[in-house]
């Protein structure tokens, strides 16, 4: 199996991905009041909202369709031939003999940090959809710092692994 075909098949799981991701904003943003509240502030209270077709269609848009377009658009630009990728050792990593499987690991991790991101905007939505259930509507301000501490670490995580990949051998 070709490089290139190691990286088309990391397409299924990152579509998957994004297509769980979209079932969750939309079905549990179809059980949401017709008014959501839909912006909180610092201490979880909300001073914001939109009706609910509105927040439901933004957040599939940002949510999923963002990361989804990210993803594939930059995929697209670094197999272009003159693509402009800063790596270090570069002229080594894009030699005639490694450029195949550079590319391939580019695109897998771009994949790999888009699908991170849908996932980190689907739990900020679950903590949206909590908020609406109670009366006066409030998120809970600390499962969402421990959602932003979690993206953090995981992005940290995700870059070390990454660029671990690029690292010369020899």
């Amino acid at each position: 199996m070709s490089v290139s075909a190691r990286t088309d098949s990391w397409n299924g799981p990152f579509l998957g991905v994004a297509a769980l991701v979209a079932a969750f904003i939309a079905g549990s943003g179809a059980t949401m009041p017709a008014v959501v509240a839909s912006h909180f502030d610092a201490a979880g209270g909300a001073n914001g909202t939109m009706p609910r077709a509105v927040y439901v269609a933004l957040m599939l848009i940002i949510g999923v369709g963002l990361p989804v377009l990210i993803a594939f658009r930059t995929s697209a630009a670094v197999g272009r031939p003159g693509a402009r990728i800063n790596l270090p050792n570069r002229e080594y990593w894009l030699g005639p003999e490694r450029r195949e499987a550079t590319i391939a690991r580019l695109r897998t991790g771009i994949r790999q940090f888009s699908a991170m991101l849908m996932v980190f905007l689907g739990y900020a939505h679950g903590l949206v959809v909590h908020a609406n259930r109670q009366t006066p509507p409030r998120l809970p301000a600390v499962a969402m710092i421990a959602g932003l501490v979690g993206l953090g670490v995981a992005t940290i995580l995700w870059w070390r692994g990454f660029a671990r990949g690029f690292r010369r051998s020899d």
